[in-house]
């Protein structure tokens, strides 16, 4: 009996926080490679680049996020997304940031930034798997050509890929709705659980109060056993 309570009680109080903790949200945009002059990154390969964001809220209903609520980026450098360069928005703050993002009363992404860009980041300003890049690499977001580079150290000069639609668009349209995600810099899609059915009159607070009572219930039957043992 004490082992179902706590299982009831957890997964009520798991219930609850699904639906009302705060979460980091995610939004992507895939575009085509074109005029690469980086190793493993080819013309003609989709790539990926993703923002992590995080205003506090638990939901994507609604919502603004504002430059300094940007978390972290991960671009995607081939179809197959095992090329993966990585930054920290938290340990390496943008140089420019203009803008911010926004959604609706149905989650679909109303508002986008216009310009998010850095130049000359040093190997330990950022993580990549997959592929070799060389410090310093710059990337940028604002629709212009091109969107990534780095330099060569071997011979001195630039290496960068362009994206066939002439830059990162940045037109709200042009990126997925923001979707929840298991950490500041982990894209992983949180999985929804026990929110694809959710219960329409029980939020949160009501949830947990069930479980307290549902508990406090089971204690009472607990005591009363142990009085008519001991009768």
């Amino acid at each position: 009996m004490k082992n179902l309570l706590r299982t009831t009680v957890a997964s009520v109080l798991l219930y609850a926080c699904a639906a009302a903790c705060a979460a980091p949200y995610a939004i992507t945009y895939t575009g085509v490679v074109s005029n690469s002059t980086i190793p493993g990154v080819v013309d003609g390969d989709n790539y990926r680049v993703t923002f992590v964001m995080d205003n506090g809220g638990s939901t994507a209903l609604g919502q603004t996020w504002i430059p300094t609520e940007l978390q972290c980026t991960i671009w995607r450098l081939n179809s197959a997304g095992t090329a993966i360069f990585r930054h920290n928005l938290r340990a390496v703050p943008l140089q420019v940031l203009n803008g911010s993002i926004a959604t609706d009363a149905t989650g679909a992404l109303t508002q986008m930034m216009t310009a998010l860009s850095i130049t000359s980041m040093q190997s330990s300003q950022y993580d990549t798997s997959g592929i070799a890049l060389a410090p310093r690499v710059s990337w940028r977001a604002n629709g212009n050509n091109w969107v990534l580079s780095d330099r060569n150290n071997g011979s001195g000069g630039t290496r960068s890929f362009s994206d066939a639609a002439g830059g990162v668009q940045m037109a709200p349209g042009q990126w997925s709705a923001p979707r929840a995600v298991m950490g500041p810099c982990d894209d992983t899609p949180v999985n929804p659980g026990p929110q694809a059915t959710p219960v329409p009159a029980a939020g949160a607070p009501a949830l947990v109060l069930m479980g307290l009572t549902v508990a406090g219930v089971g204690v009472l039957r607990l005591r009363r056993r142990g009085w008519r043992g001991s009768l």
